[in-house]
């Protein structure tokens, strides 16, 4: 009897050393996947004006590159790269050889004038210039931003090819050579930043363009318009957000139309986009008004 006692208490024991086992292999299993969410580089959160609550919801667009690559007289070091699978920041270090004086070239802004994003063999298609923003010194060590999109609605699937190189001083007109030296990098990309999309549909049910929308842009395409000049047309341009209220979106835009040179024929053939001034907070976003038409929006 004492012996079936004595089992019975070492099951007990047994059941709750598993329990116990399985609670601490739980809460070791969640701080492990804490720890491996990416975060955004301070860098590019304070350059790019990122709120904490923004930085929460960015997570899936954040990949850490961490590679090197060593020339004679610069040394590039892509540590991250942000955002979704048509548009993309990276962030970037050049360290620069001792026998280029940064400090005295410092005022006439150093920067690549090669900077290509592309997917790897699709150069023509996808690759675009990316634009350059130069946001810390220290030493010999410059700490550049480029912001890339694709040609296409996105890169194409594979790896994506970063190029940069040949160095200039001094702006566009009178630049001068600092390094002529181009480096390569090749990822598989693992940014899967969210993208909101939807179609602009008549009140006859007939689909003649579409709507997407992230954080970084706003990008659109119509079959027709009622506009007859395509500044119009982006004008009529609103983001809706959840409260129904209708805020005019900020940044540069670009694209065009087919146009009637008498301006008398509505537009056709219209395409653009619209590349915000500050980071677009995706969960207050419903609806874009456009050319008439209200276009609700969700997660692609």
């Amino acid at each position: 009897m004492r012996a079936l006692k004595q089992d019975a208490k070492e099951k007990r024991y047994g059941r709750i050393c598993l329990l116990l086992g399985i609670i601490l292999l739980g809460t070791v299993g969640c701080s492990h996947t804490v720890s491996d969410t990416p975060s955004i580089d301070a860098e590019i959160a304070e350059f790019l004006q990122v709120s904490e609550s923004q930085a929460e919801s960015l997570w899936e667009g954040i990949q850490t590159i961490d590679q090197n690559s060593r020339a004679e007289k610069t040394t590039v070091h892509v540590r991250q790269a942000f955002g979704n699978e048509r548009e993309m920041y990276v962030l970037y270090d050049v360290t620069f050889s001792t026998e280029i004086d940064l400090q005295k070239e410092k005022n006439n802004g150093i920067l690549p004038t090669t900077v290509t994003l592309s997917g790897v063999g699709e150069v023509s298609k996808a690759g675009k210039g990316g634009s350059v923003y130069t946001i810390g010194i220290n030493g010999q060590t410059i700490t550049y931003l480029s912001y890339f999109e694709s040609n296409l609605d996105q890169y194409p699937e594979g790896d994506l090819l970063l190029t940069l190189g040949q160095f200039k001083a001094g702006g566009k007109t009178e630049a001068t050579s600092i390094a002529d030296e181009v480096h390569e990098f090749s990822w598989t990309p693992t940014t899967h930043g969210t993208i909101l999309r939807g179609d602009i549909v008549t009140k006859e049910g007939k689909t003649i363009g579409s709507v997407s929308v992230s954080p970084f842009s706003l990008r659109f395409a119509a079959d027709s318009s009622s506009q007859t000049e395509y500044v119009d047309f982006l004008r009529s341009i609103m983001i809706i957000d959840r409260n129904g209220t209708a805020v005019r979106p900020k940044g540069g835009s670009g694209g065009g139309a087919a146009e009637d040179p008498l301006g008398k024929e509505p537009l056709t053939n219209i395409a653009g986009s619209i590349d915000f001034r500050v980071l677009l907070e995706l969960s207050d976003v419903a609806a874009v008004q456009i050319d008439g038409y209200t276009v609700p929006l969700s997660k692609s």
